[in-house]
């Protein structure tokens, strides 16, 4: 029935909505299970100007900019571009590339793709209308939360999940133990009034681990720490 279709086709534009927000590249390769990424380091030339070193996956990465955030995000593209590529290389020289592999992160893809489309956009002196989700609580009160899991939570990684269920989320680091090379970072989020604490070789393990904590006791996920 015409009804049904769309019914359903209202459906998948929500939650499609509310997966799919602009993220820049940090953000999408935080997300993205099985990357190894390392602390960034900076110098900074004669010109003023940042360069912000990272290793992602074994691979080395430099970024530059006017400020050591810009710097940082510049080689974060660079990283994702290769990770995206790769998904798509064939592993073997006559072997095609599979239109349907699980490799590739789609919902990431869309999310930076959007990302770059509305900055592109912003540049050429439009304004913009909000979608990103993760703003914080204080400067969007009062969002709506998600009170049923999508279809795919068991694929999705536990930071893109709580970010989804709990628009708004936010991580506080709590400091580090140990000494280097074996330093262990903690962090900490509080989601619907209750304090989630964790901790991880990298801040981004620690964000991860927070995360699982969070969904595993707020939407009772089955997810498992690194």
């Amino acid at each position: 029935r015409l009804a049904d279709r769309r019914r359903e086709k209202q459906i998948l534009n929500r939650q499609l909505r509310k997966a799919m927000v602009p993220k820049n590249a940090l953000s999408v390769l935080n997300e993205v299970k099985g990357l190894k990424m390392s602390e960034f380091t900076f110098e900074r030339d004669g010109n003023g100007l940042f360069a912000a070193y990272v290793t992602i996956n074994s691979l080395d990465y430099v970024g530059r900019g006017r400020s050591k955030n810009l710097a940082k995000h510049a080689a974060c593209e660079d990283a994702w571009r290769d990770y995206i590529i790769a998904c798509r290389t064939p592993k073997k020289e006559d072997e095609a590339a599979p239109l349907d592999s699980d490799d590739l992160p789609m919902v990431n893809l869309a999310c930076y793709a959007i990302f770059k489309l509305f900055g592109q956009w912003k540049n050429e002196g439009f304004k913009i209308p909000a979608m990103n989700a993760a703003l914080s609580e204080e400067a969007n009160p009062g969002r709506p939360i998600r009170l049923e899991l999508p279809p795919n939570s068991e694929e999705m990684h536990p930071a893109s999940l709580l970010t989804m269920m709990r628009p708004g989320t936010c991580y506080e680091e709590c400091g580090t133990s140990g000494r280097e090379p074996n330093i262990i970072h903690y962090l900490r989020s509080v989601v619907d009034k209750i304090t989630f604490t964790a901790c991880g070789r990298s801040k981004k393990i620690a964000r991860s681990n927070v995360a699982v904590a969070a969904c595993n006791v707020l939407f009772d996920t089955n997810f498992e720490a690194d």
